[in-house]
């Protein structure tokens, strides 16, 4: 009892290494455990809570999206809770202002209804009035970057916040307009491409869309990054105007982008999603700006250099 048995900084290694070793507690339900809260009914959640008697373990209380209600959990890995915690407290948010809520889900029915024909080929949109009305909360309330842990933070910021949902709704939605245009147009250039020496780049960037378009995309890319998609997919557009005939440098840096999309596949697969690892992701989308659309520019600064001291910070 009391005795350290490893330590370091990557918590991933340490959960591998020790999993399935932690002792069993047998223990009552604890008071902050609760479910079906449709309001903010407690005063406070803490950042840790200590469970267990003879054995003392921490756990770190997250606020859990049940759809119609949320619950309070404990759970034992501070990055979970925490990443769970926002979608619990935005759950919050459209329960405080149910009639805000109705009116972006009507709004994004219309927005799918009205287009129909070009969302059958992005399966990512397919839902588009639930997640954009997702998307429209995290942005307005700012939950990305944080988010209240007592009750005068929550009603604070319901006051403060609520009525920039229609604002952010009006952006995502004129985005939603130009990306399916954008990604209209690329469809068809890639169809047009030569069968053989349009293979390669085809496969490129159908895969490229397909990793920007995955479904439920909306409510888990943050609006920071949403933003630049335009620029991104006219990135893409710009490369193909070099066809139909792309060399030999532009198969190198199909190669080269591949190579960090794996690196970044394995760290994922290894250490779960962060705000490091999207950080990587969308790094990698800025490369491919700055190798194939060099004219548009980068929103920061890009290298090969920097993508690799990205994934050594994730690595060490």
């Amino acid at each position: 009892k009391g005795r350290i048995l490893a330590e370091g900084e990557d918590l991933a290694a340490l959960r591998k290494r020790f999993a399935g070793r932690a002792p069993v507690v047998r223990r009552q339900r604890h008071q902050l455990e609760r479910s079906g809260l449709r309001d903010w009914e407690f005063e406070e959640l803490p950042e840790s809570a200590q469970i267990g008697a003879d054995v003392v373990l921490v756990r770190y209380p997250a606020l859990v999206d049940d759809v119609d209600s949320i619950s309070v959990a404990l759970l034992d890995s501070v990055q979970e809770a925490n990443a769970k915690s926002r979608q619990g407290v935005m759950r919050l948010f459209m329960l405080r202002t149910v009639a805000q809520r109705n009116a972006l889900r009507k709004r994004f029915l219309r927005f799918r209804n009205a287009n129909a024909a070009r969302i059958l080929f992005m399966p990512g949109l397919r839902e588009v009035e639930e997640d954009a009305a997702i998307a429209c909360y995290l942005e307005a309330f700012a939950l990305n970057s944080e988010f209240p842990r007592n009750r005068q933070a929550f009603n604070e910021s319901v006051e403060r916040n609520a009525s920039r949902l229609p604002v952010v709704a009006d952006e995502l939605e004129r985005l939603l307009t130009g990306m399916l245009q954008q990604t209209h147009d690329i469809r068809q250039k890639l169809a047009a491409l030569p069968e053989k020496t349009g293979q390669s780049i085809r496969q490129d960037m159908q895969g490229q869309l397909e990793r920007m378009f995955p479904p439920s995309f909306l409510k888990d890319t943050a609006f920071e990054w949403l933003r630049h998609f335009p620029r991104y997919l006219e990135g893409m557009s710009m490369r193909l105007e070099k066809g139909p005939y792309f060399g030999q440098t532009d198969e190198k840096n199909t190669r080269e982008v591949a190579y960090y999309w794996d690196r970044l596949e394995q760290l994922r697969s290894a250490r779960g999603d962060s705000r490091l690892i999207q950080t990587l992701r969308w790094s990698i989308e800025e490369f491919r700006i700055s190798l194939f659309a060099q004219r548009l520019g980068t929103s920061f600064p890009i290298s090969r250099e920097r993508l690799d001291k990205q994934i050594a910070k994730l690595t060490d």
